[in-house]
């Protein structure tokens, strides 16, 4: 008899409130220069929300047992470039204003899309990176994504800095399994992770005015932030470090049975491939009234719901 393969309610959850994160902060995005309250939430989500889907990327990376190669081409490499030519014609016609003919390339990933090349060249270096003691491996990615910061030529071609940047979070998820999930849960009460976020939130709140959000997109070098300084890298290792007390305390709060979006955390590629096009209609069409303020979180919240509801689960 063939086995039945029980998915985890937790992960679902965990998915579902990192798409529905990654939602809103694309839609408050725009902006986040004249609104405070909506620059700190926006930070607050960036600090942890990405490194934490690439970190549960990671841990699911080693349950798929398909062929090496042709999982990796099939499943991110052929739908990167389909989605980011899509993407390309449809701003091309609805988007002209934006983007100059320099847009209309396949090697600089737009927007959302980078994420798939970057699931692709992660799982292309995971088995080298497992030749080494895991302690090591993780160091030397921390190290590759600090240094990386202080080359220029290291930027949006091939998403090549972000890929850099986030693999020591799709490592570790790599190095973690059931076990030390629920150890890492058990650490922290309820009760603290909402102070410690709490906190972070209203850190932003107080001084996010003077922060370069840049930093948490892991897309520029230091000099482009205006930190040419040699300690730059030190930086990106404190965000690193924040990052993770954001992820695990982020993750304490996460409900481990079924809830009623517990569904829709298995139908999180439909909300992924297609949330930017909404995003970049919006913003074109909707009257302006409607930008700045705290209705975009509303709007969000109702566009991944609606998207989750479009897709069969996976």
């Amino acid at each position: 008899m063939n086995a039945i393969k029980v998915r985890d309610p937790y992960f679902d959850n965990v998915k579902f409130i990192l798409i529905l994160l990654v939602v809103i902060g694309h839609f408050l995005e725009p902006c986040i220069q004249q609104n405070i309250l909506l620059r700190s939430i926006y930070l607050f989500i960036y600090t942890f929300h990405m490194p934490a889907f690439v970190l549960i990327s990671g841990y699911f990376s080693k349950i798929d047992k398909s062929p090496f190669k042709l999982r990796l081409i099939t499943k991110f490499l052929i739908p990167y470039i389909i989605f980011q030519l899509l993407f390309m014609i449809f701003a091309y016609y609805f988007l002209p204003n934006q983007y100059d003919n320099s847009f209309i390339n396949i090697f600089r990933p737009y927007y959302i899309y980078w994420y798939l090349l970057a699931l692709f060249a992660w799982n292309l270096a995971l088995p080298y990176f497992v030749k080494l003691k895991r302690r090591y491996a993780i160091l030397v990615s921390i190290l590759i994504g600090i240094f990386a910061g202080y080359f220029s030529f290291i930027d949006s071609m091939l998403s090549i800095s972000r890929i850099l940047v986030f693999f020591p979070f799709f490592l570790i998820g790599y190095y973690l399994d059931k076990e030390m999930v629920i150890r890492l849960r058990e650490l922290i009460k309820n009760k603290f992770a909402v102070i410690i976020l709490l906190f972070i939130f209203l850190v932003y709140l107080c001084i996010g005015s003077s922060i370069d959000y840049r930093w948490l997109w892991g897309y520029f070098p230091y000099e482009h932030l205006q930190s040419s300084e040699w300690y730059a890298g030190i930086y990106r290792l404190g965000l690193y470090i924040i990052a993770l007390i954001g992820i695990v305390t982020f993750c304490t709060l996460i409900p481990s049975n079924k809830t009623f979006y517990t569904n829709l955390g298995t139908r999180t590629l439909t909300v992924y491939l297609l949330h930017g096009f909404i995003v970049k209609l919006f913003y074109k069409f909707v009257p302006d009234y409607y930008f700045n303020s705290i209705l975009l979180i509303f709007i969000a919240v109702v566009t991944t719901f609606l998207l989750s509801w479009c897709q069969a689960p996976h």
